[in-house]
């Protein structure tokens, strides 16, 4: 009958610990030996063992089975502790993961070897603009309308080698490079594809290969004239002709400014493009004086100034911006004219001035309205004799799209030229000034 005292004692031991164990099984031995009812019987039974002897082997199992089970028991917990701290941490792991596979600007893109989607995040939806189908279409690159850079047809198969894709969106065409990585060495794991949109990078190439072969055209002709200029001065002074000589070097120097133009030009429109801004609240007259004062170096001028106003703005952009405005002004004037130009400035939308900037030249050409203000565009018609680059009223958009303004220009009605923008408004006087 002690034996069965082991029941109860291996229910302890799974659910307490080693000591809580221990001591119920010394409690269940002592119990065993007071009152289990077959003590006077194996007392007097004519036996070899001794009763003392066998409740102490009894007492001393129990303990040793207890402890036994108490141990695995314990044992147990602590692999099921471990186990759940592992859990929490790969799940802290994924979430991680998945945030940063989520947070990732490029598309990424986990396929099987099937070319079935098994993973995506957000990023290639948006690229694709398209969301995915929840089951495979008939062609993938059908369904997003994928093709090559020349715009042929792109199959599944070869999608997985291309490392240019054309995408077809709704506000034009989207380029994509691809790169595509094995998950692992078993090709049955798949392929990972990461998209990058590259639209605005490759249209910047194009647009640096067009200027670079403006530019190299348009100071061509200013270095072989000065080439030649200097030439033919030095022709002049080994005859003993200074007088020749002289005019022949100021031709020459006109050909030097005409290239040190282009370079200004070009470096200006970089930092109109690239820099930062630094906003800052002045009188619109600051900049519209130092324009005006600069231009009347130059040569007769007639100007009718008018403005009043206070802008929140970036003063060196602003005065780049009224430079080409005047200086465009300034530049197609009819023959025989003196350039007569109007700035004026009158309060627009609330928060918001507007700045007017007004000629009597000859013009703008019909339907070019707009044209006139894109990159390394030459207006045509009596503009084309001018000299230029098709970079200052692409500058002057750049500078006022930058402050969030609108600029626009058209033919008013004494023949010439109106240019109008708008600029933040600004209360005065500042209490200081913000970069951005």
């Amino acid at each position: 009958m002690a034996w069965l005292a082991v029941l109860p004692v291996v229910y302890v031991a799974l659910t307490h610990g080693p000591w809580v164990t221990n001591t119920f099984g010394l409690l269940i031995g002592l119990v065993s030996i007071l009152f289990s009812p077959s003590l006077n019987t194996i007392e007097n039974a004519d036996s070899p063992v001794p009763l003392g002897t066998v409740m102490d082997l009894v007492v001393s199992t129990f303990i040793l089975v207890a402890l036994l089970v108490a141990q695995l028991s314990q044992r147990r917990e602590q692999l099921v502790e471990d186990l759940e701290r592992e859990r929490g941490r790969a799940r802290r792991r994924l979430e991680i993961l998945q945030n940063v596979f989520e947070s990732m600007h490029d598309g990424v893109i986990l396929v099987d070897r099937h070319l079935d989607i098994r993973m995506y995040n957000g990023a290639a939806v948006t690229l694709l603009g398209r969301s995915f189908p929840a089951s495979p279409p008939e062609s993938w690159t059908s369904w997003f309308g994928l093709t090559r850079l020349d715009g042929s047809s792109l199959s599944d198969q070869e999608l997985i080698e291309a490392a240019y894709i054309n995408l077809g969106v709704d506000d034009g065409s989207r380029l994509l490079r691809q790169t595509v990585t094995r998950v692992s060495a078993d090709p049955e794991d798949g392929w990972m594809l990461f998209l990058t949109d590259i639209t605005e990078h490759h249209a910047r190439l194009q647009e640096l290969s067009g200027f670079a072969g403006l530019v190299a055209h348009d100071l061509r002709s200013p270095l072989t004239s000065l080439e030649g200029w200097l030439e033919m001065a030095e022709e002049a002074l080994s005859s003993r002709d200074p007088e020749e000589a002289g005019a022949l070097l100021v031709r020459a120097r006109a050909s030097n400014r005409r290239m040190r133009e282009v370079i200004s030009d070009w470096l200006d429109y970089t930092v109109v493009r690239e820099g930062a801004l630094f906003l800052e609240a002045f009188p619109l007259a600051t900049p519209v004086r130092a324009v005006v004062a600069h231009a009347s170096e130059t040569g007769p001028h007639v100007f009718t100034v008018d403005t009043p106003h206070h802008v929140r703005a970036d003063l060196g952009l602003v005065r780049q911006l009224l430079a080409n405005l005047i200086g465009n002004a300034s530049k197609f004037v009819r023959p025989g004219a003196t350039p007569t130009i109007t700035v004026r400035s009158v309060p627009d939308q609330r928060g918001w001035v507007r700045v007017e900037v007004s000629d009597e030249g000859i013009g703008l050409p019909v339907g070019e309205e707009d044209r006139i203000f894109d990159d390394y565009h030459r207006a045509s018609g009596a503009a084309q004799d001018k000299e230029g680059y098709g970079m200052g009223l692409a500058a002057c958009r750049r500078i006022v799209e930058r402050h969030g303004g609108q600029i626009s220009a058209c033919t008013n009605e004494r023949g010439g030229a109106t240019f109008a923008f708008t600029l933040p408004a600004a209360q005065w006087p500042a209490d200081s000034s913000t970069p951005e």
